[in-house]
C-alpha cells in the first residue's frame, strides 16, 4: 500500500495561516487596494465565486478598462498578494513548534513522516520552517536549484533561499519528497518572476513551468496506483485541475480520507442546489466521495494530536492495510 497526502490551506491554518476568505479581508486593507477602486470592486464581484484567485481573471476581461490599465491593476494586485504572503510567512516563521502542547502518544510531524509522498498547494513556508528542518528521516523538494541571493552566497536553507527549477525532477530514495503543487513564495522562473499558481488560469500555467508540469505528472501517477491511499487535509476541493486527477486515482482504485470540519459531509457542503427548496443536482465531488471515501475527520489537527486519543485511532485505520 503506497500511502499520500494532499494538504490545503486548511493545513496551515492549525498555525495561523490564512484561509481564502480572511486573504480576502487582509487585502481589502492593504496599501496596494485602498485607492485603486477597480481592484476593490473586483474583489468584492469575485467573493462568493472564487474569491481572491478570480480577481485576476476578473481584471483580465474588464472591457472597462484599457490595456494599460489592466497591466497595472493585475501588477498591483501581484504586489498585494506577495505582500499578504510576506506578512503570513514572517508570522509563520514565529511559530517554533509544529506540536501542540499535551501528553502526546502521537505527533502531528510522525503522522506526516508515514507518507510516501507529501503533495501541498499550500504556498506558504509552513512545513520548510516547522516540518522539513526537523524531520529525522529527511526530506527534500525534488527539482529544485538555489539562486544567489544578493550577498552571491546560495542560502542552505529552504525557508531564507531563492529556489528556481535546476531542469531535472530526480528524488532521492532516501528522502520523503514535498511537492508544491502550486509554486511556493521564495521559487522563481527563469525570467525572475514569481513561480506561483493563482487565478483562473491554473492549468496554463502548471502547463508552462517545466518543473510544475512534472509535479503534476507525479500527482497523476501517484494516485493512479491500484494501491493508493489518498489523506486530504484542508482542501476545499475547488480546483478543476486537482479534482480530475483525484477522479481518475478513483477509477483506479484510489481510497481517500479526509480531515475537514464538514467531514463526510465535505461535498454535499459545496453543492449549493442541496439549498433547501432546490431541485438537486449531484456534483463530480459528490461522486467521488461516494466512489473512495473510506474514513472522515471532522477535528482540528490541534484537537487531534492534543489530547484526542480515539480520534487519533481513527486515522491510524488509514494505514491499515485492508
Amino acid at each position: 500500500m503506497q500511502h499520500f497526502l494532499l494538504l490545503g490551506a486548511g493545513f496551515s491554518r492549525n498555525w495561523g495561516g490564512w484561509l481564502a476568505s480572511e486573504v480576502f479581508d487582509y487585502l481589502l486593507g492593504c496599501p496596494e487596494l485602498l485607492n485603486h477602486a477597480a481592484l476593490r470592486r473586483a474583489l468584492w464581484k469575485t467573493k462568493d465565486t472564487g474569491g481572491f484567485e478570480q480577481t485576476l481573471s476578473h481584471i483580465q476581461s474588464d472591457h472597462n478598462l484599457v490595456q494599460m490599465e489592466r497591466d497595472r491593476a493585475i501588477q498591483v494586485f501581484e504586489q498585494a498578494l506577495m505582500r499578504m504572503f510576506d506578512d503570513m510567512n514572517a508570522a509563520l516563521l514565529e511559530v517554533d513548534d509544529l506540536e501542540f502542547p499535551a501528553e502526546q502518544r502521537n505527533t502531528v510531524s510522525g503522522l506526516l513522516a508515514r507518507f510516501d509522498a507529501i503533495f501541498t498547494l499550500n504556498q506558504d513556508l509552513l512545513l520548510e520552517h516547522l516540518y522539513m528542518k526537523g524531520v529525522a528521516r529527511g526530506t527534500q523538494l525534488p527539482g529544485l536549484k538555489g539562486l544567489p541571493g544578493a550577498d552571491g552566497r546560495i542560502a542552505d536553507s529552504w525557508v531564507q533561499g531563492i529556489w528556481t527549477d535546476s531542469g531535472q525532477t530526480l528524488t532521492d530514495k532516501n528522502l520523503q519528497p514535498i511537492y508544491k503543487l502550486h509554486g511556493s513564495t521564495n521559487w522563481r522562473t527563469a525570467a525572475a518572476g514569481n513561480l506561483l499558481v493563482l487565478g483562473a488560469a491554473k492549468t496554463q500555467i502548471i502547463q508552462s513551468s517545466r518543473l510544475l508540469h512534472s509535479y503534476a505528472d507525479i500527482f497523476d501517477h501517484s494516485l493512479c496506483r491500484s494501491d493508493a491511499r489518498l489523506m486530504v487535509i484542508g482542501y476545499g476541493f475547488g480546483d478543476p485541475h486537482i479534482n480530475a486527477s483525484l477522479a481518475r486515482g478513483a477509477q483506479r482504485g484510489m481510497q481517500m480520507f479526509v480531515i475537514d470540519p464538514n467531514g463526510s459531509d465535505l461535498a454535499r457542503s459545496l453543492n449549493r442546489t442541496r439549498t433547501h427548496g432546490q431541485i438537486t443536482d449531484g456534483t463530480a465531488e459528490e461522486a467521488l466521495f461516494e466512489q473512495c471515501l473510506i474514513g472522515a475527520s471532522r477535528r482540528t489537527l490541534r484537537e487531534i494530536f492534543g489530547a484526542d486519543v480515539v480520534e487519533q485511532k481513527k486515522l491510524e485505520r488509514f494505514f491499515s492495510v485492508a
